[in-house]
């Protein structure tokens, strides 16, 4: 068997708060294989986007990775200084944020922020022109002038493209993409996701995509892991997991979404709140809202274990 591009073991990531410790990764584990688009999805606040920094080395205080690994290709990223993780950071680990426009840098032009990511990893040598041609890969009209415009000159769907063109100027082995298509409107959705599949193929990257939206997860990954209340859930093909959902709270999320070939589809939404990252209850995260708990999911709590070939889940009541 091929190594794994990325694993993430038991990966705990804390805030300390004045209310209390917010536990916003909770024993998270994932694993992506090169070349393999893995789909993160949960409802906001799940820690879907605290596991991407995680994994990225950008946790501040007063927030804290307290225990687990992060392999890289086998390399555990959490034993490396920072001058080490700055090396794969950019280079060999991207990512793409969710807002471009508070990303980049309002009073830096376009071209000196692409220069200045492959100058960092590549060297000086030709940068400019590197960086011209990036922005044609990722479909940016009359780049040499573009190079030359600041962020605010550009509209959301190209500063996003831009994003992109950061991201990959120097060709990574794995793109975390968080959101990338949020503030878009639908076309420019479908543009972006188009073309991060086409260089995606080009360079056989290996992707982990945050989204909320189970439809391009449909569409763009090769597998999903469901997060909840800073747990990993449910993990398995995209297919089966939306076709066959085993968790209670990933068969809710589907239940959620509207059907249009369903004009007198009624929407059955997840009764009760996430609970307080700060506060959660012994036993099972989900019990309060979920349909299947009794006194069990209440004491003890459940663990991500095999449940069908390929499937995880995690869950007392599923045999």
């Amino acid at each position: 068997m091929k190594q794994p591009l990325l694993e993430v073991k038991n990966l705990r990531t804390h805030f300390l708060t004045d209310a209390g410790v917010a536990k916003a990764v909770d024993g998270v584990d994932l694993t992506i294989a090169p070349g393999e688009v893995m789909g993160l999805v949960g409802e906001s606040g799940c820690g879907k986007s605290v596991t991407a920094l995680s994994i990225m080395g950008l946790i501040q205080p007063p927030g804290q990775i307290v225990d687990g690994q992060i392999l890289f290709q086998g390399e555990d990223l959490l034993g490396l200084a920072e001058r080490e993780m700055q090396k794969l950071r950019g280079g060999q680990i991207a990512m793409i944020f969710q807002d471009p426009l508070t990303t980049l840098n309002p009073v830096i032009r376009v071209g000196e922020q692409i220069t200045e990511a492959i100058a960092i990893h590549q060297g000086k040598e030709n940068m400019w022109e590197k960086a011209v041609q990036m922005l044609e890969l990722v479909g940016i009209p009359s780049p040499k002038q573009r190079m030359m415009e600041y962020p605010h000159q550009l509209s959301g769907g190209m500063r996003q493209r831009v994003m992109i063109a950061i991201a990959l100027s120097c060709h990574p082995s794995l793109l975390i993409a968080d959101e990338p298509t949020t503030a878009l409107d639908v076309t420019i959705q479908a543009q972006i996701l188009d073309l991060i599949a086409g260089l995606q193929q080009e360079l056989d990257m290996g992707i982990l995509f945050i989204t909320h939206d189970l439809g391009v997860v449909a569409e763009f990954c090769d597998r999903i892991a469901v997060m909840y209340a800073g747990k990993v859930v449910e993990v398995g093909d995209v297919k089966q997991v939306l076709t066959h959902p085993l968790h209670p709270y990933t068969r809710g999320l589907l239940r959620s979404i509207p059907r249009l070939q369903e004009p007198r589809h009624r929407i059955e939404p997840i009764e009760g709140l996430v609970p307080e990252l700060h506060m959660l209850p012994p036993g099972c995260s989900f019990q309060d809202r979920c349909p299947l708990a009794d006194k069990r999911c209440t004491r003890w709590e459940p663990s991500l274990r095999e449940a069908a070939p390929d499937r995880l889940v995690s869950c007392l009541m599923i045999p």
